[in-house]
């Protein structure tokens, strides 16, 4: 079976960015769960970019920590990341 051959089909953007650089002790952001994601995939991605961060600008944990929890938000399932640290 042969399938057809499609061009200049946009990728659909599974990518959660947190903007850790703006982010303070106590502030919070709402990701969203879209596309059938599971909320632990989420939470791994952001993590993973606070990680990243951590590294990329020479903090420790003592510097930067984030929290995340799975959490609802007007009937909306997803993440929320506080930076506690």
């Amino acid at each position: 079976m042969k399938y057809k051959i499609d061009n200049n089909i946009p990728i659909p953007s599974d990518t959660y960015k947190c903007d850790f650089e703006n982010m303070k002790v106590g502030n919070s952001s709402f990701v969203p769960v879209l596309n059938g994601r599971s909320c632990s995939v989420i939470r791994s991605s952001i993590e993973y970019q606070a990680s990243k961060y951590r590294k990329k600008n020479n903090k420790s944990l003592r510097d930067f920590k984030t929290l995340t929890r799975t959490v609802e938000e007007k009937g909306v399932k997803g993440v929320r990341v506080w930076r506690i640290q």
